[in-house]
């Protein structure tokens, strides 16, 4: 089985995204929080996850839910891309805990009770349309993803041998985020969901087991939830 781990990195190379543009006031960095040990990942827990962001200038920001285990500087977290184009994820750092929010064209007020982090990549990323895959998963884990034939990426996040799903669907004003492990009969468990606010109305894909956020509930991924970047 699988076993993720965090790895602290013994030298960090500062990278910053833009000075957050949405008008979110400013959140106290806890530089004694950023120097904690790294959360080591076993096969009884599940990294945290949140949300990866691109800005203009091509640097990787994340936010996490403020209840998750902050992360140390070196911390690797995985973007991961849901969309079925491209490389299933890339993997990153973190260089900085911000002050601010990560900088986006439109307000997130998710965010609010999130830290966001910056990131240095550690891959070169190879995407499809990664110009306007602007948005995505992250994950505090060094897993290992890949792609299925279905355009699936998947990844073993908590070493029981089932790989976990990630999934994209569109509903309201922007797109929502999904990871799912295999459930009894066929179907899955929601296990993180987080939502990116686009500031427009998109063409809905999603189903109810996705917008009512019931994460911890067992359904199945709608069939036409996942969709490529130009489908929004």
């Amino acid at each position: 089985m699988l076993r993720a781990m965090v790895v602290v990195a013994l030298t960090v190379t500062s990278v910053a995204c833009a000075p957050s543009g949405n008008g979110a006031a400013a959140r106290v960095a806890d530089s004694a929080a950023s120097r904690v040990s790294p959360v080591r990942i076993t096969t009884s827990t599940f990294p945290s996850v949140g949300v990866a962001v691109m800005d203009s200038a091509s640097a990787w920001c994340a936010e996490f839910p403020a209840t998750a285990p902050a992360l140390a500087l070196g911390t690797r977290v995985t973007i991961v891309f849901a969309a079925p184009i491209g490389s299933p994820a890339a993997s990153a750092k973190v260089v900085r805990r911000r002050e601010r929010m990560c900088h986006t064209e439109f307000n997130q007020p998710r965010w609010d009770d999130y830290v966001g982090y910056d990131l240095a990549l550690g891959d070169t990323v190879q995407q499809a349309g990664v110009d306007i895959l602007t948005a995505t998963l992250a994950v505090a884990s060094d897993a290992r993803w890949v792609r299925g034939t279905d355009g699936v990426a998947r990844s073993d996040l908590d070493g029981d041998g089932v790989p976990e799903e990630a999934h994209v669907c569109r509903a309201d004003e922007g797109e929502h985020f999904t990871l799912w492990s295999a459930a009894p009969g066929g179907r899955r468990r929601l296990r993180a969901h987080e939502y990116f606010d686009w500031g427009a109305l998109v063409d809905p894909t999603c189903g109810a087991e996705v917008t009512t956020d019931s994460a911890g509930s067992d359904a199945t991924p709608s069939a036409s939830a996942d969709a490529s970047p130009g489908e929004r």
